[in-house]
């Protein structure tokens, strides 16, 4: 639930969506909420019980301006296919225009080979796509339905001074000085 939560901190968001097949992570998010700001009980966030390509396919009348995907590691059973060319041109069509998408790509324990093909079904989907290094082994894939993907840090910047909420949670994961 990590963008999730980080989502619910922008005044701006007005409907949050959160899928998730497990039950039990959801039933626990509260022991959380000190890091994850108690998102379940925003009144913008609606919960599913539901892998995220039926519930893609169950919303085929909604569009969405940002889809984040956090799914498990690739080396868990089923998780493959949230990482398939088929999910990502599904996904695409649920994205508004210049709607963005990314996506958790943890890369430790798993052969280069499959990294490889994995950010190569992203990128067939989101041709102008981003690949961005996080912390040790985890890549970030950032894709859209617009014509490119453009990150401006100026812009980036002054947003994040605009919401101090964000600041401290990204001060927290002593992310802020990589902006």
């Amino acid at each position: 639930m990590c963008s999730s939560d980080l989502a619910s901190l922008h005044p701006s968001v007005t409907r949050i969506e959160v899928a998730d097949l497990s039950r039990h992570v959801l039933e626990h998010s509260a022991y959380f909420s000190d890091v994850n700001h108690d998102v379940l009980r925003d009144p913008r966030v609606t919960v599913y019980v539901n892998d995220g390509r039926h519930h893609l396919r169950m919303a085929s009348d909604r569009t969405y301006d940002l889809i984040t995907l956090e799914p498990p590691p690739i080396v868990h059973a089923g998780v493959a296919a949230l990482y398939s060319r088929e999910f990502y041109a599904l996904a695409r069509t649920r994205l508004s225009p210049n709607g963005l998408i990314t996506q958790w790509l943890p890369a430790f324990g798993v052969p280069q080979a499959i990294i490889v093909s994995m950010t190569r079904a992203f990128l067939d989907v989101f041709p102008n796509a981003v690949v961005l290094s996080g912390a040790g082994a985890n890549l970030l894939l950032l894709g859209g339905d617009g014509p490119t993907v453009e990150m401006d840090l100026r812009q980036l910047a002054r947003a994040l001074e605009a919401r101090p909420a964000v600041q401290a949670d990204l001060a927290r994961l002593d992310r802020k000085s990589h902006v």
